[in-house]
């Protein structure tokens, strides 16, 4: 370390901290001359240095190399030719630091770090094997003996290769998400938690599980901490069901990360929670729901509000029929419904919420947009189904546009409108016989067209109608 000294031409006012020159030397290490800048020797016994110094105090005042410092002459000073300090006067010297083996790290920055400032080798290695150069933890400022810094957890090579300062400390959040829901029929669910830089550490993180699904009984209990290893930025975790024989609809599984083990790791607000659905494989309904508004054709239709969990109305028709087992009643919340519906081998109640209310049919509608019949009995096994409270329109079929029966049906306070069939019964087809025949109650037919016969109903001579 060296200093050299800038002159100015007159003595400026000495600020009151500007004090006596005061220096500390080691008796172990040789002094050397200070220098002025243009190379004239001022008395080696009027300003000296100790190179192995860190800093040179003055008067209790630390200046660190590469600062400027206005000192106070003991005597008379030679700066230049024609130029000099009065005993008693100021002067500007900055304090500089050398580099003896030209590595491109200054001496007083390598013996502050353990290196050897008479070794040019050292500059490419990797004293705290964090990936950066010892050269570059120069050039960037950060502690080569330490792989992070500024103590916040992210490595230095990590935060300067990705736009950091590594020399403020800066947050990490962790956040957590469902991957995939899990099924009792086998499907294992999970859920990811993450961070958004990765950390030279192991991060230990809480969680709390709670939810609809009992642990133990409905899925394989869960640990309420979670390890993501250090230098990593995630780790994947499963939700395992448990198979059992009941009927309880589709569960949760919430987990919510609490906290972390670390200062500088806070927890994303927006993504704290994921919801793992166990979904139930056990279908015993009895009733379903269809809503157009709100439904969804995943839903189980179990309830008739959705609930989340998958367990809320379907959002068509068929799709509930699908599902649906013999003897169940599938309840139709208001809107119009575009599409048509098959009841197939089951026997079925379809019905309007307020079914037997005279104005529903008003508000819920099955329009089939031309594509067949809207209502189909599918076969004779569907006998003592029922469709009420609905406005059947926009059929059209060879036979039965508007709504097509098997056998023993009972159409009840619909109203069919609209429809046309090319053959037999623009409004409603009967074909089979039976000994308690088709009822029709209710009911208003009207403006349907047929092109053979039967424009508003065609029913066999054989088969038996009951009208009232």
């Amino acid at each position: 370390m060296k200093i050299v000294q800038n002159p100015i031409h007159s003595a400026p006012t000495c600020p009151r901290h500007v004090m006596w020159l005061m220096l500390f030397l080691s008796a172990l290490v040789p002094a050397v001359s200070a220098h002025v800048m243009d190379g004239v020797v001022v008395a080696p016994d009027e300003i000296r240095v100790d190179e192995s110094l860190d800093s040179i105090t003055v008067q209790n005042t630390t200046v660190e190399p590469n600062a400027d410092l206005t000192l106070k002459a003991l005597s008379r000073i030679v700066l230049k030719p024609g130029f000099h300090a009065k005993s008693g006067s100021h002067f500007v010297a900055r304090i500089e630091d050398t580099d003896a083996d030209s590595d491109g790290m200054t001496n007083h920055w390598e013996i502050a770090h353990g290196l050897n400032p008479n070794d040019d080798s050292d500059a490419n290695a990797d004293l705290d094997g964090d990936g950066l150069a010892n050269i570059q933890e120069f050039q960037n400022g950060t502690d080569p003996s330490n792989p992070d810094s500024d103590g916040d957890g992210i490595g230095d090579d990590w935060e300067i290769s990705n736009g950091l300062n590594p020399l403020t400390p800066d947050q990490t959040a962790v956040a957590i998400v469902k991957l995939s829901d899990a099924g009792e029929d086998g499907g294992v669910g999970s859920y990811q938690v993450s961070i958004d830089h990765p950390l030279i550490v192991d991060l230990l993180i809480n969680l709390s599980i709670f939810g609809t699904a009992i642990s133990g009984e409905d899925y394989h209990a869960l640990s309420g901490n979670i390890l993501i290893p250090a230098l990593q930025i995630s780790i994947v975790d499963s939700v395992s069901p448990i198979d059992d024989s009941v009927s309880e609809g589709n569960e949760s599984v919430v987990i919510t990360v609490n906290s972390t083990d670390h200062p500088n790791v806070v927890v994303s607000p927006s993504n704290q929670t994921a919801t793992v659905i166990v979904l139930d494989d056990e279908l015993l309904f009895g009733a379903l729901y269809v809503d157009i508004a709100t439904g969804n054709d995943n839903n189980l239709g179990i309830l008739a509000e959705d609930d989340g969990l998958g367990n809320g109305p379907k959002r068509t028709i068929q799709s509930a029929i699908n599902v649906s087992n013999e003897g169940d009643t599938i309840w139709v919340a208001p809107g119009i419904y575009f599409e048509t519906i098959n009841f197939g081998t089951k026997r079925l109640t379809v019905t309007a919420f307020n079914g037997s209310d005279p104005a529903t049919p008003l508000s819920t509608i099955i329009d089939g947009g031309g594509a067949g019949s809207v209502v189909t009995f599918g076969s004779s096994a569907s006998w003592g189904s029922v469709l009420q409270g609905f406005t059947v329109t926009g059929g059209a079929s060879v036979d039965g546009g508007g709504i097509y029966c098997n056998r023993d049906q009972t159409i009840t306070n619909c109203i069919i409108t609209g429809n046309t069939a090319s053959r037999f019964g623009g409004g409603i087809y009967v074909k089979s016989s039976s000994v308690t025949g088709t009822t029709i109650r209710h009911c208003r037919i009207e403006n349907n067209h047929s092109d053979d016969n039967g424009g508003g109903v065609y029913f066999s001579s054989s088969n038996t109608l009951k009208l009232s």
